[in-house]
Formats: structure tokens, sequence, C-alpha cells
């Protein structure tokens, strides 16, 4: 999967936001690396019965020399939950420090900003929630919610993921050296979320 990446001119982070709390208009001008998730779903899934869906991550890593991008995409049970769940453990398996989580889901954002979340919209996401939220303290992490159309990548990956056939990880790296030594592949190996397999993941720099 080819990538581009544009650097967006340095902003204050206040730039980022409009005046509702965790709403981030222009995800560009946060000042740190980025992680978008997003999930697709069949027309016909109206979340009261388990379906496959399929989740995009799209990690932005500015700790490293020169900007690195990684895609993934995959099959997985449960939704937007596990999705950030996902994403939390391959920012903290690829030692991402800082990191802004960015969801398209009002209602995931607004749960993880109330004060108790010991309870989520569906019980069968606790063990999803709880996991990104003991990661997310360890990175002092934070999650805005931002438009489906700043989400696009993420979109565009689960998308792909739900279309996939695929039935075990095929990987790609832009270094061609970097081989089974890729920290990207190292990562997505030490990573095990319930339910999630990854399919195909590529790390651009």
């Amino acid at each position: 999967m080819n990538s581009s990446i544009i650097q967006a001119p340095i902003q204050t982070p206040i730039e980022a936001q409009t005046t509702r709390p965790h709403f981030c208009t222009n995800p560009m001008a946060l000042q740190g690396s980025r992680c978008y998730v997003d999930v697709s779903r069949m027309p016909d899934d109206h979340y009261t019965a388990p379906a496959n869906a399929g989740i995009g991550i799209f990690i932005l890593n500015f700790q490293v020399h020169t900007v690195q991008s990684i895609y993934i995409c995959h099959s997985v049970l449960m939704r937007e939950a596990a999705a950030l769940a996902l994403g939390a453990n391959l920012v903290q398996a690829l030692q991402i420090s800082q990191c802004f989580f960015l969801s398209d889901s009002q209602q995931l954002v607004q749960f993880f900003h109330n004060a108790n979340k010991d309870h989520p919209p569906h019980w069968r996401m606790k063990l999803y929630t709880q996991g990104y939220g003991n990661v997310a303290a360890n990175l002092q992490a934070s999650l805005f919610k931002i438009t489906g159309t700043s989400n696009s990548t993420a979109d565009t990956l689960a998308k792909h993921a739900l279309a996939s056939s695929l039935v075990e990880l095929d990987h790609s790296c832009s270094r061609l050296a970097c081989g089974l030594l890729c920290s990207s592949l190292q990562a997505l190996l030490s990573v095990d979320v319930y339910d999630v397999q990854i399919f195909v993941a590529s790390c651009c720099v």
C-alpha cells in the first residue's frame, strides 16, 4: 500500500479544537503522534448481535527521525471499542509517547470523558474499554472526536478489512532491509487483544 505524508505547519494545540469539549476540527494541528481509528460493518448490522466488522487503524509516529506511517486493518467481533483498545496497545508496543487518539464515534469519546467508566454502553465493550483505559493512563494519552472526513484513511482501511479474505498477517515495510527485524512487525506480533486478528499492516517511512 502506497502512502504519502504531508506535515502541516506547526500550530498551537488550541487551534486544533473548537469550543466543544474533546472535539478536534483540525487533527493536523495537534502537536504529537496521532492514532486514527475507525470501524466498518455491514449495512444491515444494527449492533443487536455479535458480527464481524472491519477495523482500520492509521498511526502517524512523529518520534522517529523520518515521519513513519503505519496502516493496519483487520476483522473483529467488537467495534469501535476494540479499535481503540488495539490502537492503544500498538502505540504502547511502538513506544510512542504523547499520542492523540482520534475517533469519529461520538458515543465512545463521550464515554471515556465521563467520570464513571465502569459501565460502558454495552457490557461486551468492557474488556476493550478497560484495556484502552489502562494503556491510555500509562501513556498519558488524549482522546478526541473528529469528523468522518478527517478519519478517511482509517475508514478506508476498515472497509478493506471487512472485505478481506486473508487468514493470516500480511505485513509489508518500505524499508527492504528491515525484514523480520522491522519494529512495527515486532510490535504487531507482541500485541494480543481479545477476538482481534490483524490481517494487513504496512509500515511506510
